[in-house]
């Protein structure tokens, strides 16, 4: 039960919300009282969700005699709250542009307000983020520790596969020489497109560290326990970097 309350939460239904349909699911009509036995939740919260699980159309509510029943609607009616989320995704994603033109109009100077040439980020899911702007480049060259940083962000093979595959975006990746990079390489490339890859001679070391060029910047990320990563904005360090990159890559 607890995966499926878990994953009743991925819709938007809180645990509470998620124990009482579950009982309701199991027990069938019940009164506010006797939800509040069977769960072990104050009759006070109770009443509470079971209103809330009404607007989101998952219970419904009956009588029997002079009594008040709470009544589960089947599991297939959490498919319209689906619909509904995917509904509010798509407004959101037509009125992002506006929004976007319309806080930069606001804004006296903001480019000049937000433009911090160094930014640092903690955490696996910031970490995450800054990996999906890099991305957002036409083209990123990297040093890599694959193995170390995908054990930290295993999501990278599929985001690196959708970005130069489908995106078009190019890559070119330096790894250390180790059996699994190797494996990687191996079904990697023949799947997909615009990614390039070579190896480090094999005694060469690097720590758990993923150093990406990208537009006007460069990335630093580090994998592990406390994954972090700071990123430098600045065109001529970039370009120099990009530069010393494609030496490299040439006589390897």
């Amino acid at each position: 039960m607890k995966k499926i309350s878990k994953r009743l939460q991925d819709l938007g239904i809180n645990e509470i919300e998620s124990d009482i349909y579950l009982y309701l699911l199991e027990t069938g009509p019940s009164s506010i009282l006797e939800i509040s036995k069977g769960t072990k939740i104050k009759r006070s919260t109770v009443h509470v969700n079971v209103e809330t699980l009404k607007q989101k159309g998952i219970v419904t509510e009956t009588t029997e005699g002079a009594r008040r029943k709470i009544v589960a609607e089947p599991p297939e009616r959490l498919r319209l709250i689906l619909e509904e989320k995917k509904f509010e995704v798509e407004k959101l994603e037509n009125s992002m542009d506006k929004l976007i033109e319309d806080m930069k109009s606001s804004i006296p100077q903001l480019e000049e307000k937000i433009d911090v040439k160094i930014k640092y980020y903690e955490g696996v899911e910031a970490v995450r983020k800054v990996y999906d702007e890099i991305l957002e480049s036409p083209e990123v060259r990297a040093y890599v520790n694959n193995n170390e940083i995908t054990s930290t962000f295993p999501e990278n093979e599929s985001k690196f596969f959708e970005a130069s595959t489908k995106r078009g975006v190019k890559i070119y990746d330096l790894m250390l020489d180790t059996q699994e990079s190797r494996s990687f390489a191996k079904s990697f490339l023949k799947r997909a497109k615009n990614y390039n890859l070579k190896f480090f001679p094999k005694d060469t070391k690097l720590n758990s560290m993923d150093y990406l060029i990208f537009g006007d910047s460069l990335a630093l990320i580090q994998g592990g326990n406390n994954p972090s990563a700071v990123i430098i904005k600045n065109e001529l360090l970039s370009e120099n970097m990009r530069i010393i990159f494609d030496l490299l890559w040439g006589k390897l």
